[in-house]
C-alpha cells in the first residue's frame, strides 16, 4: 500500500468512502495523487490519478478530487458488473490460472487412484483434468501465450482492456514462433486459450470472452497417410531382422524388438489408438476373449477408454495368437505385471514390470532406417503409428461388412468425425446405389457448341 505524505490525505466531498491522498514513487520527490475508494471492509482499490501533486495549492486539489470522481465511477461500475477491480497483469493472470489448473489435476488424481469420478474440469472442458491435460494447458500458456504477453507493448495491459486485434496479433505471433503446425493443432491451442478466458470471466476479470478465430481443418486431407500392405510388410521384416540377426548377441534388445513387432501387429489387428502412457496401456484384465463349446475362439474384444470415452475394441481372431506371443515373453523373463506390454527387466531408467509407456524410439529409428519421412514433410505425408490405425479402418471399410456408425463405435470416435475422413470409401463402394433414379449418360449422343458454349441440336453417334 502507498503510503501518503503528511498532511495530504482528505476525503473526498461527494463519498464517505473514498478518500485521496499523495504519494511520492521517485527519488526525486515527484509526487502523484492517488485514490483510495473502500467498497467494504474486505473490498479497497487503490489507483494513481497520474496527476502530479502540489502541496497546499487548492486548485490542484479540486483538480485530484475531479479526477478521483470520474475513476471511482468506473471501479463502481465494474463492481456493479461482476468485474474485480483487483489489479493483475496478463502474466500473473496465467500463473493463478495455471496454478489452480495444477491443484485441480493432482485432486483429479487423488480421486481416479481410489476408482472415484475425478471432480474438476478445465474451464468449457467436457471431460476431467488428468496429466495429459494439465501438461498441454501449462505448455500452451506457458510457451505460447504468456511471452508473448510479456512483451514490452503488453507486459502493464490489463485482460479486460484486450480487443480483437490483440488476439489476431498473438495468433500472428505463435506462428511466427513454428510455421509447421497444422491448422488442426493451431486449434487445439485455442482451446487452451478459451479455457483461459472463461476462468477469468468465472474470477471477475473479463466480463465476456474475446473472439478466437478458427482454423479451417479438412480432416480427409489433414489425416495421417494409410499405410499399404507393402509398406507394413516391409516395416514387419525391418523388425524381424533386429531379432533375427545372428550378429546381434544383445537378447535384451532383441525381445524389445520382439515387444515393438507384437505392438505394431496389436494395433494393425485391433485398430485401437496408440497409446503413450501408463494410462492407456493396455491391460491383462481389458482382454475378453469368448470362445463356443467346442474350444473355438468366437469373438476377442478389448476395453478401451481413450478421450474421455469407453469402448470396446474388436480385434481380429488371428489376434490370439499375438497375445499369446506376448504371454510367452512374460513367462520366459518372469514378468509379473498386469500390463501386456512391459518391460522384461530393469535397466537404462525402466523397471522390471513397469508399462512400457510407447515404443517412440523404436519408432523413429525404424522410419528412419526405411527413409519414410524425410525433414520438413507435413503431417499428412508423415507416417506414423496412427496410419497403421488407419489401415485397419480401410480394411474394414473395404470388407463392405460394416457401416460408419458401426466402425464407429469399435474405434472409439464419432460417426461425424468418420464421416469426414472415411465417407470416400462408401462413396466408391455404393456409387450405383447412391446416384440410381438420377441422370444417366447417353453415351451416343455428340455434344456440339457454338462460339458462344451454347449447346446445338444433339447428334448421335454413328454405329
Amino acid at each position: 500500500m502507498p503510503t501518503a505524505i503528511e498532511n495530504s490525505t482528505h476525503k473526498h466531498p461527494a463519498y464517505p468512502n473514498m478518500s485521496l491522498f499523495a504519494h511520492s514513487k521517485r527519488d526525486d520527490g515527484q509526487a502523484n495523487w492517488y485514490l483510495r475508494a473502500t467498497f467494504s471492509r474486505t473490498e479497497q482499490s487503490v489507483r494513481s490519478l497520474k496527476l502530479p501533486y502540489i502541496p497546499n495549492d487548492e486548485t490542484n486539489k479540486n483538480e485530484a478530487d475531479k479526477a478521483a470522481l470520474q475513476l471511482y465511477y468506473e471501479l463502481d461500475k465494474r463492481r456493479q458488473q461482476g468485474f474485480t477491480n483487483k489489479r493483475k497483469n496478463i502474466p500473473k493472470l496465467i500463473d493463478a490460472f495455471l496454478k489452480e489448473i495444477k491443484e485441480q489435476t493432482e485432486e483429479n488424481t487423488h480421486f481416479a487412484e481410489r476408482g472415484m469420478t475425478p471432480p474438476n474440469k478445465a474451464p468449457n472442458a467436457k471431460t476431467p483434468l488428468n496429466k495429459d491435460k494439465c501438461a498441454q494447458i501449462t505448455h500452451v500458456m506457458t510457451n505460447l501465450v504468456r511471452p508473448f504477453f510479456e512483451s514490452e507493448e503488453y507486459k502493464n495491459k490489463q485482460l479486460d482492456g484486450l480487443i480483437a486485434k490483440d488476439i489476431e496479433d498473438w495468433s500472428k505471433w505463435r506462428q511466427r514462433q513454428n510455421g509447421k503446425w497444422q491448422n488442426g493443432t493451431l486449434n487445439k491451442q485455442n482451446i487452451v486459450l478459451r479455457s483461459f478466458f472463461k476462468w477469468s470471466i468465472d474470477k471477475g476479470y473479463l466480463i465476456s470472452a474475446l473472439e478466437i478465430k478458427e482454423f479451417p481443418v479438412n480432416l480427409r486431407n489433414n489425416r495421417r497417410p494409410d499405410l499399404d500392405t507393402a509398406k507394413y510388410q516391409k516395416l514387419l521384416k525391418h523388425i524381424r531382422d533386429k531379432w533375427e540377426d545372428p550378429e546381434n548377441k544383445r537378447i535384451d534388445e532383441k525381445v524389445y524388438n520382439r515387444l515393438f513387432y507384437l505392438y505394431i501387429c496389436t494395433i494393425d489387428a485391433t485398430g485401437i489408438r496408440p497409446f503413450n502412457s501408463e494410462k492407456n496401456a493396455i491391460k491383462r484384465s481389458d482382454v475378453q476373449i469368448k470362445k463356443n463349446k467346442a474350444g473355438e475362439t468366437t469373438s476377442i474384444l478389448i476395453k478401451r477408454r481413450e478421450k474421455g470415452k469407453d469402448y470396446m475394441a474388436v480385434a481380429d481372431l488371428q489376434w490370439e495368437s499375438i497375445y499369446e506371443d506376448i504371454l510367452a515373453i512374460h513367462k520366459a523373463w518372469g514378468i509379473e505385471s498386469e500390463y501386456l506390454f512391459a518391460h522384461p527387466k530393469s535397466a537404462r531408467g525402466c523397471i522390471k514390470n513397469e508399462p512400457i509407456k510407447s515404443f517412440d524410439t523404436q519408432w523413429t529409428k525404424a522410419v528412419e532406417a526405411l527413409g519414410w519421412n524425410k525433414k520438413g514433410d507435413k503431417q499428412k505425408d508423415r507416417i506414423s503409428k496412427y496410419s497403421i490405425r488407419h489401415r485397419y479402418a480401410t480394411r474394414r471399410l473395404r470388407s463392405g461388412k460394416i457401416s460408419l456408425e458401426e466402425l464407429a463405435q469399435v474405434l472409439g470416435s464419432s460417426p461425424t468425425i468418420l464421416y469426414k475422413v472415411y465417407w470416400h470409401f462408401f462413396a466408391e463402394k455404393e456409387y450405383s446405389k447412391i446416384t440410381e433414379k438420377g441422370y444417366k449418360l447417353n453415351k451416343n449422343a455428340i455434344k456440339e457448341y457454338d462460339e458462344y458454349g451454347m449447346p446445338l441440336k444433339k447428334a448421335k453417334r454413328d454405329k
